[in-house]
């Protein structure tokens, strides 16, 4: 081997020996990346492991919260419940099932006498015509509400102002056109379309206004007061044919010469007699007015006295309030038939018809 040729090798071995080092340093290099990139995917799962767990944390606590709100919710729901399954609703039009809780007994004020929304009086939505609106009155029921008793009345007092052209006064009366009163209203439901019961009415009239006078000077002694029956009868009523009426209340005429559709009838209305009947009329001047025997006429002075307001006008209410049997056929269209014969050999029929208006919708 020529020395240029040793010369050449050791180049070369130098050569290989110095890249020796470089290739390691790569090696090395890689090792060292090859470790940051293993850390890197080791620390990645145990972050998101912990963020799992924050969230899951989060989610509970929202859930707890939702509970919470869920809960009093519900509370406040059960409170709403047990309140409206204490309020009386209103019925609806028709007859209620026998089955039916919570049912009101609808009673007519004024001279109307007091009876339930069941059949026939409302079988076709439209009632005796002029009656004022019904004002509720929640009954007493026992189990199942097939027996209900109502109690309802009402104080009608008013201050009567007359002027005779002589003498004036105010009173402080009891308004006989609707006058003070209480009723007690007994229903039994024995068969699904057929009701028995009793209705009985009284009424206490302090100082009538229909007994009044201008001159008067002393009220009414309170002992002079005592009840009155208005209404006192039974009844049975059904779906189909209507009801009877049997005692003593009102028979098919009363009542046929009120009908008020301005619902002001409590001031004033046909029976003129009921608010200032004892009221007299007075002598303007002297005159000749028949008053002698065989109905001569005889002088009269200024300011005499005349006849009471309450002997010279007559409402013609039929024939009131007795001891009678009733019968009221179902209304059918707004139309319907009553007929009333009273103790004593009287009997009276009466026809009503009433419909909605058109300014009632």
């Amino acid at each position: 081997m020529t020395n240029t040729n040793k010369a050449t090798t050791a180049r070369r071995i130098y050569e290989v020996g110095k890249s020796v080092p470089h290739s390691g340093g790569k090696a090395v290099r890689m090792a060292v990346r090859g470790g940051v990139a293993a850390s890197l995917l080791w620390a990645l799962p145990a972050q998101a492991a912990e963020n799992v767990t924050t969230l899951l944390r989060q989610l509970g606590a929202r859930l707890d919260q939702d509970q919470v709100q869920i809960d009093g919710l519900k509370r406040q729901i059960d409170d709403l419940q047990k309140r409206l399954g204490q309020s009386v609703v209103a019925p609806p039009p028709g007859v209620p099932t026998p089955d039916a809780r919570n049912v009101v007994v609808t009673q007519q004020p004024g001279n109307l006498p007091g009876r339930s929304v069941g059949p026939p009086n409302t079988a076709s939505g439209v009632g005796t015509p002029g009656a004022p609106p019904p004002e509720p009155a929640a009954p007493i029921s026992s189990a199942r509400d097939r027996i209900k008793v109502s109690l309802s009345g009402q104080v009608d007092r008013a201050l009567l102002y007359g002027n005779d052209g002589k003498s004036n006064a105010i009173r402080n009366v009891d308004n006989i056109i609707s006058s003070t009163r209480f009723r007690l209203v007994g229903e039994g439901r024995v068969a699904p379309d057929t009701t028995l019961g009793t209705n009985l009415e009284m009424e206490l009239r302090p100082n009538l206004s229909n007994q009044q006078t201008i001159t008067q000077n002393l009220p009414q002694a309170a002992g002079n007061v005592f009840p009155t029956v208005r209404q006192a009868e039974l009844f049975v009523a059904g779906l189909g044919w209507g009801d009877v009426r049997l005692g003593f209340g009102s028979t098919a005429s009363y009542l046929t010469n009120e009908f008020d559709l301005s619902g002001t009838f409590l001031g004033h209305y046909v029976g003129i007699a009921e608010q200032d009947g004892g009221f007299a009329f007075r002598q303007r001047g002297a005159a000749l007015v028949p008053g002698g025997a065989g109905r001569k006429l005889v002088l009269s002075p200024d300011g005499a006295f005349g006849p009471a307001v309450g002997s010279v006008f007559n409402n013609f209410g039929g024939l009131g309030r007795d001891d009678r049997i009733r019968y009221d056929t179902p209304v059918w269209e707004g139309l319907q038939f009553s007929t009333s014969y009273v103790d004593g050999g009287s009997y009276d029929t009466a026809l009503r018809l009433g419909a909605p208006s058109e300014s009632s919708g």
